[in-house]
């Protein structure tokens, strides 16, 4: 009974370090064709979808099981008994941040010299003189992170419900721990797809903010806002790495 646990969550365990592998390799392939940023910019969603990836199988193929006593306990599971719950707030904040920020910045851009949708952020200046500059994250960059965010999302919403709802293995104490550690490491991975684009479209809204000549009174303001913003994500992405460091046994 014991060593069919301990089988059972090296399976799980084997299947989240796959899913980092395949995030490293789809992101590093990623940035190589990317042009003008893009693929620095969807590195990010497209490593935390590979995290989503390897924990997803891991949690399905979880069984019941087979033989031995079975404890039953009459307390309703709920995704949020599992998760960690500082860590899911702030990654839920960010999302909330990123959303708007993605509609703004969307709205404000222009085409670049190219022809590229909002890559460039245009100005008539009092004089009667106009400014452009760039790069801007307008639609150019964020449509498509919009799509890998929204199917990230997605799957991180279902890859906990599947992490809650699954066929108990081991005692309740085990199995607590088990689902603990595998919702933690997908809120990780959802932290990094909402974390690294917020600090890039930040970052860059702030830059060309900044220096534009003749904005408004409230841009230097905002700059400096989303210039904190950013930074800011460097503690979200330090607290997202170590959860998705390995984990020791949890135990037989």
């Amino acid at each position: 009974m014991a060593e069919e646990r301990r089988g059972r969550t090296a399976t799980t365990a084997a299947w989240r370090m796959g899913g980092l592998a395949l995030g490293v390799a789809a992101s590093a392939l990623v940035l190589q064709t990317g042009a003008l940023g893009r693929g620095e910019l969807l590195a990010a969603p497209v490593f935390a979808l590979g995290v989503l990836a390897g924990v997803l199988p891991g949690e399905v193929t979880v069984e019941a099981p087979s033989h031995g006593r079975r404890e039953a306990s009459l307390t309703q599971r709920r995704i949020l008994d599992y998760m960690p719950r500082t860590l899911g707030l702030v990654v839920a904040l960010d999302l909330l941040l990123l959303v708007p920020l993605l509609v703004a910045t969307s709205l404000s851009g222009s085409a670049a010299d190219l022809g590229r949708p909002g890559r460039s952020q245009a100005r008539s200046c009092g004089d009667g003189t106009g400014w452009a500059g760039g790069p801007w994250p307008g639609t150019y960059y964020t449509l498509p992170l919009a799509a890998l965010v929204a199917v990230g999302v997605a799957g991180t919403a279902i890859t906990l419900r599947l992490v809650c709802r699954r066929p108990r293995v081991g005692n309740v104490e085990t199995d607590t721990a088990t689902r603990r550690a595998s919702a933690a490491v997908v809120v990780a991975g959802c932290g990094i797809l909402v974390a690294i684009p917020l600090a890039g479209i930040a970052l860059t809204a702030a830059a060309q903010l900044h220096d534009a000549p003749c904005g408004p009174g409230w841009w230097p303001a905002t700059a400096l806002a989303l210039l904190v913003t950013a930074l800011a994500q460097l503690v979200l992405l330090a607290a997202c790495a170590r959860k998705l460091l390995p984990r020791p046994n949890l135990g037989s």
